[in-house]
């Protein structure tokens, strides 16, 4: 190569790097953007992001310290903290923040963890961030190491694509596939161990894909070279979330069965060695991941019971949010409608073939369909095959992420689950349309641009169409901001209660309290009951002055100051029948319900009261509950 030429490939590379870099920044700059001014509440896995990152031995608000979460209903409810009692204003801001004698307090840390469900590494990232600011919280601050885990993601995808496609301009078009996706969005403002997840994940299929084009290029597995950062990466996989072994699990598979297949024995054993290695390491740091990982697992009932629809919804949430694929969780007669269709094709090809077996322009094409099937053999010789082992490992984790948790009971907010695969399928999908264009003589001079504009135009159709739960947007445009408002006041929660039964209600509704310790960490006390049991509190909620009252939209009579705020508001109410009947087929209808009180009833029997207005409605964990201030 002359040093003109290589000058045009330095100038050509800096331009690839400078893209990338505008890329990502434009990505960072909306995400910001609707973090900052869209997103308008949380979720409790995002609280508890900070809870058990930082609270002090005690890793869960609802729970006395010691009391793992998976348990026995007996012990769970023998154990209720915090729940129908004034509650002190600094505790709940305790349990999201470091204090100042506890900073770097890792084993508070791993304490915490070993009662939950989760290996701590994203949890020790967090907490080490939030030492550095005692007795502050912020959302920003799992949002600024969400926002580091995007920018390496995009780095790593870049990189990956660069030695798939052998050009970093074709390697740009993955990035920003994914970089416009709604799932993108949706991993980078959502505070949880998913998008650090996902930039390792990322970082493990680049490794891997090192490994294996560094294997084409010279004959030779070079284990010294690419093992050791391969094995570092799947570790730290390992070491931040079990579920992650089943991807890694069969990518190693597929790996090793090309290192058989090529006839490398001695380098097949050496990389599966190093990832169980890997696998076992991160369980000896941390053993506990053996019972969490069983406790995962559920009744035979739950595994056989509407699986393939728990599977469906799944694979939409990966190919949806990600490459813009709609797959309906119904089982519809299209699959069979197609293979009906290729049968009779192929009926009435096989005659027609027969017919024309002696014309000389039959003779012709069937020789250039022989040459080029000899082509596409010796192209299986040599191809990349990193691409099929991202879709064969993509669909696997799909299928076991099925196995272990119920996305209909779940709803959209399963989608978090499978946040770490979306990069890798814009990344597939792209390699795939890449492939189809460089084969096609008109089209793929401009192969790079056409699959840029298809793969944009894709994400933004899907921006508009797929509705962002993890906004946690109220269904009108008056949401309060309940860390502002509850500033010094008392404040009474009345959280959505279900059952007859005492002890189930109150153990089905005392978990939530954590989603409050966020919004009220200012507040002076806080109370929270159910709205099948508040008005057998109402003695221990008069020891108190009640300033606020946040309770169930659905449990007012339009009495007073709120009704005209609920009619807007059940105007704009969309309801997701399918999600409901899904839920209501795998759950059966219950006799054990309990009846729901009005909660205008409630604050009548409030000692004190004056008169009250409707000052908001804020989605709390996919709920809609009326704020409303008291007066005296």
């Amino acid at each position: 190569m002359s040093d003109e030429m290589k000058q045009q490939e330095k100038k050509r590379s800096i331009a690839a790097y400078v893209l990338l870099a505008l890329t990502i920044i434009v990505q960072l700059v909306f995400s910001t953007y609707v973090f900052e001014y869209k997103k308008q509440g949380t979720h409790s896995d995002e609280v508890w992001s900070y809870g058990l990152s930082n609270s002090y031995y005690k890793p869960f608000f609802h729970l006395n310290d010691g009391i793992p979460l998976e348990n026995d209903v007996k012990t769970l409810v023998e154990n209720i903290d915090n729940f129908r009692e004034w509650v002190d204003g600094e505790q709940l801001k305790n349990y999201v923040t470091v204090q100042k004698g506890e900073r770097f307090a890792y084993g508070s840390v791993y304490h915490n963890q070993s009662l939950d469900h989760h290996p701590p590494l994203f949890y020790f990232v967090v907490h080490t961030f939030c030492s550095f600011f005692p007795d502050t919280f912020s959302y920003y601050q799992i949002y600024f190491i969400n926002v580091i885990s995007m920018i390496l993601i995009q780095i790593f995808l870049f990189k990956t694509g660069k030695l798939l496609f052998g050009s970093e301009f074709a390697a740009l078009v993955p990035c920003a596939f994914y970089g416009a996706s709604i799932g993108s969005l949706m991993t980078i403002i959502f505070l949880r161990q998913y998008c650090f997840i996902t930039m390792l994940t990322v970082s493990y299929v680049y490794f891997n894909t090192r490994l294996f084009k560094n294997y084409q290029k010279t004959g030779s597995v070079q284990l010294k070279k690419d093992l050791p950062p391969l094995a570092v990466s799947a570790f730290l996989l390992f070491f931040t979330n079990y579920t992650v072994a089943a991807f890694c699990g069969v990518f190693t598979a597929c790996m090793c069965i090309y290192l058989l297949c090529r006839k490398q024995i001695k380098a097949m054993i050496i990389y599966g060695g190093f990832t169980a290695l890997s696998l076992g390491l991160s369980i000896a740091f941390y053993p506990y991941v053996i019972a969490q990982s069983v406790s995962a697992r559920q009744t035979e009932e739950f595994k056989t019971k509407l699986y393939w629809l728990r599977f469906r919804k799944f694979l939409n949430h990966t190919l949806e949010k990600s490459m813009g694929w709609h797959v309906s969780v119904y089982q519809s007669s299209t699959d069979d409608i197609i293979l009906g269709g290729l049968v009779a094709l192929m009926i009435l090809l096989l005659p027609l073939c027969f017919l024309f077996r002696k014309e000389e322009w039959f003779r012709k094409f069937v020789k250039n369909v022989l040459q080029s099937l000899k082509k596409f053999v010796k192209w299986l010789g040599r191809a990349c095959y990193v691409p099929l082992f991202i879709i064969i490992s993509v669909v696997m984790m799909d299928i076991f992420l099925a196995y272990i948790a119920d996305p209909i009971k779940m709803g959209n907010y399963s989608a978090r689950y499978v946040f770490m695969l979306m990069p890798l399928c814009c990344l597939a999908a792209i390699c795939i349309v890449y492939r189809v264009l460089s084969v096609i003589p008109k089209v793929k001079r401009a192969n790079i641009a056409i699959a840029l504009v298809l793969a944009l135009g894709v994400a933004v159709y899907r921006n508009v169409t797929v509705d962002n739960v993890f906004l946690f947007r109220s269904p009108i445009d008056r949401t309060a901001d309940l860390h502002m408002l509850t500033k010094d006041k008392n404040v009474l929660v009345i959280a959505y209660g279900k059952y007859k039964n005492t002890d189930t209600d109150n153990l089905t509704c005392a978990w939530l309290n954590t989603c409050y310790t966020a919004y009220l960490r200012d507040c002076n006390k806080f109370f929270m009951t159910t709205s099948i049991r508040a008005n057998e509190d109402i003695d221990a909620i008069n020891a108190e002055n009640v300033d606020y009252i946040i309770a169930p939209v659905g449990n007012f009579d339009d009495t007073g100051d709120e009704k005209k705020l609920r009619e807007v508001y059940f105007e704009s109410k969309v309801h997701d029948e399918l999600e409901e009947q899904l839920l209501a087929l795998q759950a059966g209808v219950s006799a054990n319900l309990g009846e729901q009180l009005i909660i205008n009833d409630i604050i009548k029997e409030i000692d004190g009261v004056k008169g009250y207005k409707a000052v908001g409605i804020n989605n709390i964990q996919g709920g809609d509950y009326l704020v409303i201030e008291l007066e005296r």
